[in-house]
C-alpha cells in the first residue's frame, strides 16, 4: 500500500479552452494505492514508480474524471493496482474576473512622539479570475502594514489578502491574480509642539486704536514632519494679511486655518485637531 499519491492531471486544455475553471473536490487528487504482486516486485517499488493519471477530456456529465493507475517499473508484473478513490471528482464552473482597488492599511501605532504621514504603493490595482462563484464572494482587496514602535520610514513588501463583504480573509488556490505581493513606502514623522504668532495689518477706524493684544485659542499646535525640519521651526506665524484691521469700530474676531500658514513639508500633528483657530484681535 502506498500513501499520498499525487493524480497527474493531462488534457486540462479541455476544460479552459471552454472559459471554464476546475477545482477539485473533497481531495480526490491524493490517493492511497494498493499494489499486488511477488515480494521480489514489490520490494523494488516506492510512491513515486507509482502513476495516477486523469484526463481531462474524459470528464463526465456528473463532473467526474476517472483515475487510471499504473507503474513505471515492473507494469508487466503487476497481478492488480487498485486506489481507494476511483474517480477525481469536480467542480467546474464559468471564469470570472474581477479588478480591485488595493487598499492599503497600517496596523498598530508608532514610537511615542511619532505619527503616519504618507502611505503609497507601486501598485493600487489587482486583477482577479477563478470560478464564478469564488470571484463573486471577494469584495476587498488589501495590504497590511505594522508601524508599530517605528520612528523611522518604512518600505516594505506586503502580501495581497482578499476579503469578503464581512471581513473574512479568503484563502482560496482556484483564484488568480496577477500579482502576488505590493511594495509600500510609508513615511513616519516627527511631531512637534509650537506657539502660533499674529501679526496685524491695516488702520482700524478713526478714533479707534489697537492694543496689541491678540488671543489665539489655541495657542499652541502640534505639527508633524522630518526631524531635521522641525528642529528648524520654533513657532507657526500668521502673515498680517491674514488679520487686515482697516476700518474696525471694535475687536475683530476670525475664524482661520492654520494649515493654510505651515512650512511646505509640514503637516498638522493632531489627527482630532481640523486646524481652525479662533482669533480675536482687541
Amino acid at each position: 500500500t502506498f500513501t499520498g499519491v499525487q493524480v497527474e492531471i493531462i488534457n486540462a486544455d479541455a476544460i479552459t479552452d471552454e472559459g471554464k475553471v476546475y477545482e477539485i473536490l473533497d481531495n480526490t487528487n491524493v490517493i492511497t494505492v494498493t499494489v499486488t504482486a511477488k515480494r521480489s516486485v514489490l520490494d523494488t517499488l516506492s510512491r513515486e514508480n507509482i502513476r495516477a493519471v486523469a484526463d481531462m477530456s474524459e470528464v463526465t456529465i456528473t463532473d467526474t474524471v476517472s483515475i487510471k493507475l499504473s507503474t513505471n517499473k515492473y507494469n508487466a508484473s503487476i497481478e492488480s493496482i487498485d486506489s481507494n478513490t476511483e474517480y477525481l471528482r469536480l467542480n467546474i464552473e464559468d471564469v470570472r474576473r474581477k479588478q480591485l482597488v488595493i487598499d492599503t492599511v497600517t496596523t498598530g501605532e508608532p514610537a511615542e512622539g511619532y505619527l503616519i504621514g504618507s502611505v503609497s504603493s507601486d501598485q493600487n490595482l489587482v486583477r482577479l479570475s477563478g470560478p464564478a462563484s469564488v470571484i463573486a464572494k471577494v469584495n476587498t482587496a488589501q495590504v497590511v502594514v505594522d508601524v508599530s514602535g517605528m520612528n523611522e520610514n518604512i518600505s516594505t513588501s506586503a502580501d495581497l489578502r482578499l476579503y469578503d463583504e464581512e471581513g473574512r480573509l479568503i484563502v482560496n488556490d482556484s483564484i488568480t491574480a496577477n500579482i502576488e505581493s505590493v511594495n509600500v513606502n510609508v513615511s513616519i514623522l516627527a511631531t512637534k509642539t509650537v506657539p502660533v504668532a499674529y501679526q496685524t495689518s491695516g488702520t482700524p477706524a478713526e478714533g479707534y486704536d489697537l492694543t496689541g493684544e491678540i488671543n489665539g485659542t489655541p495657542e499652541q499646535i502640534v505639527i508633524a514632519g522630518a526631524q531635521g525640519q522641525l528642529d528648524r521651526i520654533s513657532v507657526i506665524e500668521v502673515p498680517e494679511t491674514a488679520l487686515n484691521v482697516t476700518g474696525q469700530t471694535g475687536n475683530m474676531n476670525v475664524l482661520l486655518n492654520i494649515a493654510d500658514y505651515l512650512p511646505s513639508g509640514i503637516i498638522l500633528g493632531d489627527r482630532s485637531f481640523s486646524g481652525s483657530i479662533s482669533v480675536e484681535v482687541i
